[in-house]
């Protein structure tokens, strides 16, 4: 128990202390071992959209797991959908044939909604390959680490978000220099070119008018 209160605490400062959303998914990494379960995964649904989409996994062959999944599809997708915590047992006296579509080898699962703010932003969940009654205190578990993983997971996202505005923003700025540059060398260059054939002119009607002078009356 202490052991697992460590973890969870490390988990914790390791979600707060980053807003770069690759390295909070690590935690999915750290959930199965926290868990003692064989294999843990996350989906993540963008705002708008009725797919969940594989974000990150652990124990699991990728190959054989679906990348993305319809709202109310799976055990993932109906966690996603109602926002309530869902425990199989064991997938053979459940309501659905598997636990991730094309996974076959597990047999349980503990599947929690990642809700914030009132949305439900994707979902968590972990898995063994043997049928397995899951503890209250385990369900309780999964449960705080999904509603701390959630408000990480946003934060890390509005921070991409800002970075992409700013980045935009400074992409803007660095055309609209080129051009002003671009624009600069071209009026230097009629006014160069206007001033040269002017020149030309006066030179010209200068030798014109030496020609004329230079005539003998």
């Amino acid at each position: 128990q202490i052991d697992r209160l460590s973890m969870i605490h490390v988990i914790t400062e390791f979600m707060n202390q980053s807003l770069d959303l690759k390295e909070v998914l690590k935690v999915v990494d750290k959930l199965a071992q926290l868990m003692r379960t064989d294999a843990s995964w996350l989906y993540l649904r963008e705002k708008g959209d009725d797919l969940l989409k594989l974000a990150a996994s652990n124990g699991l062959e990728t190959d054989n797991i679906p990348a993305s999944l319809e709202l109310g599809s799976d055990i993932d997708g109906s966690v996603a959908e109602s926002g309530k915590t869902l425990i199989v047992s064991d997938v053979a006296g459940s309501q659905f044939k598997s636990i991730l579509k094309g996974e076959s080898t597990l047999k349980s699962a503990l599947v929690a909604p990642l809700a914030f703010r009132g949305q439900t932003i994707g979902t968590i969940g972990v898995g063994d390959h043997t049928p397995r009654n899951y503890l209250p205190d385990e369900v309780d578990m999964l449960g705080a680490i999904a509603g701390s993983l959630a408000m990480a997971i946003d934060n890390a996202r509005l921070y991409e978000e800002e970075k992409r505005e700013q980045d935009n923003l400074r992409l803007y700025a660095q055309q609209v220099s080129e051009a002003q540059e671009a624009e600069r060398k071209r009026i230097a260059r009629d006014l160069h070119d206007d001033t040269a054939q002017a020149l030309v002119v006066v030179l010209r009607n200068l030798e014109r008018l030496d020609q004329e002078h230079s005539q003998p009356l």
